[in-house]
């Protein structure tokens, strides 16, 4: 009995683990945190002043910066798990990020 366990080899399989984690249940759970999470970050930055001047170099720099929703949610699946991401989806929002630090206080 002590050569089996001294010589044996344990395998461990995650699949049932990574099914869940993967699974269609937890992919939708996490995209609606992170839309969610994304909604937040847009309303708070929405209520940020930002100086007419820093304004207008975006707007030089990147034309339509301020167009779209500074904060986007993405979804990504990685070998064995599903995660959220809440990022700067603009030039305007890698802007609100730096200054007011909005995803910093999400959670």
């Amino acid at each position: 009995m002590a050569d089996k366990i001294k010589f044996g080899r344990f395998v461990h399989s995650d699949a049932g683990v990574i099914a869940v984690t993967k699974g269609a249940g937890v992919r939708a759970w996490v995209a609606t945190e992170t839309a969610r999470l994304a909604a937040r970050a847009n309303a708070e930055a929405a209520s940020h002043h930002v100086p007419s001047g820093y304004r207008r170099s975006l707007e030089r720099l990147h034309p339509g910066a301020f167009d779209g929703a500074p904060y986007a949610g993405v979804v990504k699946s990685g070998s064995c798990d599903t995660l959220g991401v809440v990022r700067a989806a603009t030039p305007a929002g890698a802007y609100d990020q730096n200054r007011n630090h909005t995803l910093d206080h999400l959670l």
